[in-house]
């Protein structure tokens, strides 16, 4: 009953947005903006809730140029991106703590906060506000994780939190009203098969090469159109497929990449790493109820262990080197035994007999305290890779500065 009245709620204040003029939509964007630079994200969705706020519809910068009806809006959707941008660094602010507080009732609350956050930013239709949610579930994922690790810390809370980790604005149908959004056309009906999705948007980058005069060179093979497409739409729309893709010079986060376009990056999924490796977690202790550690020896009989040192004889006298699963260098325990232990389930089909894997890789990363949300490893891997090109830069000056020195324009000229 009272998810439906606030459902209600923010579906009246929706339709007011939608009827409102620049100025008051202003006003309420700078409202926002001051609740959270006053009281964070607390007092942002304080001040939302009281005041029955939706959040801002905040397109991309492209959509502004090429679709906003006047320069009275353009200055509101400006606004409105400021104000997504200053959320998603607010957001970065928040990683930190999702790593170090306590598993315990304030790491939960953090996390259901930051789950309400992205159903609030979710709930207008908009290109930064489906990032904006994706954001915000990805640390929630890194709370959901650390507490489902812990076996002392009850499992209904767990399983509250995971219920809110697949929401629709990350399906086809959500994904295609962001684009219809942003194109100000309906280019595409949000009921094709996932796998048709990205196919359209390269279709539509292929019909305006093709308009702009692009031949397709002789021999080339090119892929059939997406018969989904709707081409008197898509040809009226071909700007819509200019896009210039993810710009790679800057770390592949939100904060980063709030200025660049990332069309693919919605028609691929907005699915997050962290919650595909924290649900299964969730699902390994909810069937198993527990995370072993130590595998069980398997139970041979008399005959089987007969028959084990009759092929390890004949290997010996072959020549043949044998070992155990358990003297490979790539043998985990602890790996082992979650395997035993989702595999006894009866009747399990075979499609799921390695999902322990996913479950694993969590518990591990949890438990050596590298359980990470997506743009916190972005950022590393970023920094990684400049720190190594860094190094490579510095060999190569010095190796220029050695043959320089060593060069025949520095060797004494012969006695004539």
């Amino acid at each position: 009953m009272k998810n439906t009245l606030i459902t209600l709620c923010l579906m009246i204040a929706a339709v007011a947005y939608a009827a409102g003029t620049p100025g008051d939509e202003l006003k309420r964007i700078q409202a926002l903006s001051a609740a959270m630079s006053d009281g964070g994200i607390v007092g942002l969705l304080a001040t939302a809730r009281s005041n029955v706020l939706v959040c801002p519809r905040i397109p991309s910068n492209w959509h502004i140029q090429t679709r906003c009806p006047s320069n009275e809006w353009r200055k509101v959707l400006d606004e409105a991106r400021d104000f997504g941008l200053a959320l998603a660094v607010t957001l970065d602010g928040e990683a930190p703590d999702f790593q170090s507080l306590p598993v315990g009732e304030e790491l939960e609350r953090r996390a259901t906060r930051l789950c309400n956050l992205s159903e609030w930013c979710a709930a207008t239709t908009g290109y930064g506000n489906v990032f904006l949610a994706q954001r915000s579930l990805d640390l929630a994922a890194v709370g959901l994780a650390r507490l489902t690790a812990d076996l002392d810390y009850p499992f209904d809370a767990c399983e509250k939190l995971a219920a809110r980790m697949q929401p629709e604005w990350m399906s086809v149908s959500g994904r295609a009203a962001v684009f219809n959004d942003e194109a100000g056309a309906q280019l595409f009906s949000g009921k094709e098969p996932p796998e048709e999705f990205e196919k359209m948007l390269g279709t539509g980058k292929h019909m305006l090469k093709l308009s702009q005069g692009w031949k397709v060179p002789f021999g080339w093979r090119t892929a059939a159109p997406s018969r989904y497409v709707n081409k008197t739409l898509f040809e009226k729309n071909l700007d819509f497929f200019a896009f210039v893709e993810d710009d790679r010079t800057v770390p592949y986060t939100v904060v980063a990449l709030w200025n660049y376009p990332r069309y693919y990056q919605i028609a691929i999924g907005l699915e997050l790493q962290t919650i595909r490796k924290a649900l299964p977690l969730v699902e390994f202790r909810k069937v198993v109820g527990a995370f072993p550690e130590v595998p069980e020896e398997p139970v041979l009989t008399e005959e089987q262990k007969e028959s084990i040192k009759r092929e390890a004889e004949r290997n010996r006298q072959l020549g043949v080197k044998t070992s155990r699963r358990d003297q490979s260098p790539y043998y985990n325990p602890i790996q082992e035994a979650f395997r035993q232990a989702w595999q006894r389930q009866p009747n399990l089909p075979i499609e799921r007999y390695n999902e322990y894997g996913n479950a694993f890789q969590a518990y591990d990363e949890v438990k050596r305290g590298c359980f990470l949300d997506q743009d916190t490893i972005n950022a590393k891997l970023f920094k990684d890779r400049q720190d190594r090109q860094e190094v490579i830069r510095r060999q190569m000056e010095e190796a220029r500065a050695t043959r320089s020195r060593h060069s025949t324009t520095n060797i004494p000229a012969l006695p004539q």
